[in-house]
């Protein structure tokens, strides 16, 4: 499976099929293996932005030595048999109901299909040399509809599978998102706060920084990406504003699944829609706002109560040393959830720095796989 904006490296088919082909030591199979995707064209600040993300998330699979959290849409090869499993698990209720392999109703239906192939006992990979490229968007409004579908097909496919030993980890993800959405009218609030009631904000050279090194994380963890990338990371306030767009994404999405909006695929009107003046419409725009309101009221309100009673910049402090510890842990190549999550790729998997780079920042099959080809079809 793969979109028609996506392109292949060369060693893609090659290394997937080898990975399929081969047990682990417990006897447990993989599912599916999908690709490590990187943005071309790149043209332009926008795609720049969209592209230092997919770089960051290639470096966290590769922490996780393959693991994949989504079998991505844009390039994977799944194994017969684990397809027949899917769906027998559908119709035996094993999984959430839906027709054939793909959940059709999902808005994304490859995360869901990997949440059922790991209920199912299959392992889920994305290997180094599986490395695809696919297009960005050109445009925030276009950006905007993608990310929202991602986020709410997310969230509506945790919805339908519950709490699992395999949505756990998911739930945490989450969670840690919206954390993160908070923490800024949170922070504002406060230093708001103090600044009104003592005429100053208080701040000391330690956790300056210490979010100092949390920023110069954020620029190394996007070295790969070339020296465009690491300007624009080093640069902060891009990626910041690119942030507070996303978290915008974010919360809409959350107070649309509240209010049951009608989304689609894409940012296509849906079936049914009569125009502006539809009553659902109008619904769904007044409920989405009446909800981000309610949602920030209460961060607000919390964020004084905890000014007035004097623990709310400890609170902000410990947040920090939070993502601090999580940079660190980032920089240090250490993937914490490792032993929760499963060992991720295949163990014998070649990770030495022969491959050739490709024209989109990808990197072809390492150049003994015709020998491990060989082994493979014996």
């Amino acid at each position: 499976m793969m979109d028609a904006d996506t392109s292949l490296s060369p060693g893609f088919i090659a290394e997937a099929a080898r990975a399929l082909r081969k047990p682990e030591g417990d006897g447990s199979r993989v599912g599916g293996v999908g690709g490590i995707f990187l943005g071309y064209p790149l043209k332009g600040f926008l795609a720049h932005l969209q592209n230092n993300e997919y770089v960051r998330y290639a470096r966290e699979i590769g922490r996780r030595k393959g693991r994949a959290d989504v079998l991505t849409g844009t390039a994977t090869l799944f194994s017969v048999r684990a397809l027949r499993d899917v769906e027998r698990g559908r119709s035996t209720g094993q999984l959430p109901p839906g027709s054939g392999v793909f959940d059709v109703a999902a808005l994304t239906e490859d995360n869901e299909l990997t949440l059922a192939l790991k209920h199912l006992g299959y392992r889920c990979v994305s290997p180094k040399a599986c490395t695809v490229g696919t297009e960005l968007m050109p445009t925030t409004a276009r950006l905007f509809h993608q990310r929202l579908r991602w986020q709410r097909g997310a969230i509506e496919n945790l919805l339908a599978y519950g709490v699992t030993r395999r949505t756990l980890p998911y739930i945490g993800r989450q969670l840690m998102t919206y954390a993160a959405v908070a923490f800024v009218p949170f922070f504002l609030t406060v230093m708001t706060f103090a600044w009104v009631t003592n005429g100053s904000i208080p701040w000391s050279w330690f956790w300056v920084s210490l979010s100092g090194f949390v920023a110069f994380e954020r620029v190394w963890s996007v070295k790969r990406g070339g020296w465009r990338s690491v300007v624009l990371a080093g640069l902060l306030l891009p990626e910041v504003m690119f942030d507070l767009f996303l978290h915008g994404v974010y919360t809409k999405a959350l107070t649309d699944t509240a209010s049951r909006a009608r989304e689609t695929w894409d940012y296509t009107k849906p079936a049914g829609f009569v125009g502006a003046r539809s009553w659902r419409h109008h619904w769904n725009r007044i409920a989405g706002a009446v909800y981000a309101g309610a949602l920030l009221a209460v961060v607000v309100g919390l964020a004084l109560a905890c000014s007035v009673i004097g623990v709310a910049w400890s609170l902000v402090e410990g947040f920090v040393l939070a993502g601090a510890a999580l940079a660190a842990l980032r920089l240090s190549r250490l993937d914490p959830f490792g032993p929760l999550l499963g060992r991720g790729e295949l163990t014998d998997a070649d990770y030495s720095p022969r491959s050739k780079p490709q024209g989109f920042g990808g990197s072809d099959v390492p150049a003994d796989t015709k020998q491990r080809l060989r082994v493979v079809k014996a």
